[in-house]
This record gives C-alpha cells, structure tokens and sequence, in this order.
C-alpha cells in the first residue's frame, strides 16, 4: 500500500513541506560539498595530476548520479504532495493521468505517488490534465524556471569546470605544452 494513501489532506501539507525542505537540503549539501572538491582540485592541480584526476571523477560522480537523479525525484515526489495538498490530486486524476469523473472510484485505481514518480508519460498526462481542470499552466511541467536554474543549470556549469579540469590533467600527464599555456592564461 503506497504512503499517500493513509494521508489525510491537512497530513499532504505536512509532507510536502517535509519533501520541500530535503531538496533544500540536498541543494545545499551538494553544492557545499562541490565547493570543497574544487577547492581540493585547486590545491592538487600543480601537485598531483593522479589525485586531481580521482577528485574530478568524484565530482561528476557526485553530481550525475546524487545531485540530478535524487533532487530530480524527490522534487517529483515533493509536487506530488504539493499537487494533493492544493488541488487534491489523488482525488481528481486516475493511475493512468485521466481526470476522474465518478468519485467513487476506488483507491487502487487513483493516482498514486509511486505512478507518478516512475512514469514521466503518467505523470505529464495527469500535470497536463490537473493544469487544464484548474486552468493553470504552471502545473504541466514539474520543471519550473528556477528549479530548471538549479537543478540542471548548476550541475551542468559544474560539469564544465570538471571537465576542464580533467582536460588539463590529460594534457599534464600527456606533457602537451598547451597545458603549460593555459595554466600561464589562469595565472
């Protein structure tokens, strides 16, 4: 039995905000713990291309597979519980993202939160149906402007520095003299 069903509509406020304030968390986390590896990558650059070249990998580690998939999902599942605590989700969108007509469907067949994390047609169709039963666009997409800022913007400038940084330890360890001018450029 999925969690939202025990949940009564004031208890979805209460989730939501619970959700809300992880991916806070997470955001924060991530990024503090971002700043620290470059600062360990800037320390090594000139040091050891080997340690750089395992910080960087770690980096990218962090930020593909941490920051992008848990922030990604648990903000899906935070919209689900927002979505129920404004608009009684649960309420009004089938498992299959249709707009539920007789509201005596049962439980098993309304909207739940594993559906909605797990299927991105599911749940476009259900954000798509909700926006156009409350006559709100901002509910079609779980991708909002500073959500998209911080959740693929900021992992993606990161990826660049770390990439940049792998590609001078390649051309360190290949002994290209390019690496000798860039660093002379940064410097």
């Amino acid at each position: 039995m999925s969690k939202e069903k025990e949940l009564s509509k004031e208890n979805y406020f209460t989730a939501w905000s619970v959700y809300d304030s992880m991916i806070q968390s997470y955001r924060s986390s991530m990024i503090a713990s971002q700043a620290l590896l470059l600062a360990v990558e800037a320390v090594t650059l000139e040091k050891s291309s080997l340690i750089g070249f395992i910080v960087c990998i770690i980096g990218l580690i962090q930020l593909w597979y941490i920051w992008f998939f848990i922030v990604k999902n648990r903000a899906i599942i935070s919209d689900f519980y927002k979505y129920n605590a404004f608009y009684d989700f649960v309420q009004r969108i089938d498992i299959n993202g249709n707009e539920i007509k007789d509201k005596e469907v049962s439980k098993e067949y309304r909207l739940n939160e594993d559906v909605y994390v797990e299927s991105k047609s599911i749940r476009d169709r259900a954000n798509s149906k909700l926006a156009e039963i409350e006559k709100n666009s901002k509910l079609k997409s779980n991708c909002r402007p500073t959500r998209c800022k911080l959740d693929i913007i900021m992992p993606i400038s990161f990826t660049i520095i770390w990439m940049s940084f792998i590609a001078l330890h390649i051309c360190r360890i290949l002994n290209f003299k390019i690496y000798v001018i860039i660093v002379n450029i940064v410097s």
